[in-house]
């Protein structure tokens, strides 16, 4: 009699078996989608955040080029447009160069390099100083003055007022005639960019494809940005990594909510 009333049972625990088990299964591919979901969107969210932290970089970096040659600028006017320089490049008196081209100023004024170029040819200054030896450097100035000697560059002098680190040489009221032009120069290190950037940041002078270039890894971003030249050519690039911490801290979130 027992059996008999036990016997109907057996199908029913089956049934609840198989209903427990598919919906164990449905709820398992429910969660294994929900967190699919999940990791697309914080995912998505954490990567829109680093390049919003990229950007950011890349436009700080841009700005610092763009300021450096702008002071650079204001710098090379600023000596220029003075009439004691203005008759010194008439008189060529070694005086105004005992008196005024010397390491300290130069050193003072955070430029490397000082170059007046008459014209005609006639004379011609081009000082580099080293700062970390504290003295002149004869092979920096000698590759400086092959450049803006160059006949391009005095055509280009001739014909324009200012650019970057250049200006011609006129009194302090703005009269002239002109007749020669002043260029400085100066040099861009890891500790200035480390300062401007707050990256480590390096000058290489393998160009990357284009104006900007990012890279990622697992970890790190790494960036290029192209620094260019008088006439704008690309002639180096700064460049730095970043490490991937918002990515890091969405991979972080994703294993905990996991």
């Amino acid at each position: 009699m027992a059996d008999l009333q036990s016997a109907p049972l057996a199908p029913r625990r089956r049934l609840s078996v198989r209903l427990g088990l598919n919906l164990g299964a449905v709820g398992l591919v429910g969660l294994v989608l929900i967190l699919a979901f999940l990791a697309t969107v914080v995912s998505a969210r954490f990567a829109a955040l680093e390049d919003d932290d990229i950007e950011l970089h890349l436009a700080r970096t841009d700005g610092m080029l763009a300021g450096l040659l702008a002071n650079l600028a204001g710098k090379a006017r600023d000596w220029a447009v003075w009439s004691d320089n203005y008759e010194f490049v008439e008189s060529w008196d070694p005086g105004f160069i005992e008196a005024n081209i010397l390491y300290d100023a130069m050193f003072g004024y955070e430029v490397n390099a000082i170059s007046i170029i008459r014209f005609d040819g006639a004379n011609s200054l081009v000082n580099y100083y080293n700062f970390e030896t504290e003295a002149l450097d004869a092979a920096l100035s000698d590759a400086l003055a092959a450049v803006i000697t160059a006949p391009a560059f005095k055509d280009r002098a001739q014909r324009e007022q200012a650019f970057q680190g250049f200006a011609r040489v006129l009194r302090t009221d703005g009269s002239g005639p002109a007749q020669g032009y002043l260029v400085f120069a100066t040099e861009v290190k890891a500790d200035g960019l480390f300062e401007h950037l707050q990256v480590a940041a390096g000058v290489d002078f393998t160009l990357p494809a284009g104006e900007h270039e990012v890279t990622k890894d697992r970890d790190h971003v790494s960036v290029a940005v192209v620094a260019t030249d008088m006439d704008g050519a690309p002639v180096a690039a700064i460049r730095y990594a970043l490490p991937r911490n918002l990515m890091q801290a969405g991979r972080n979130l994703l294993l905990a909510i996991g």
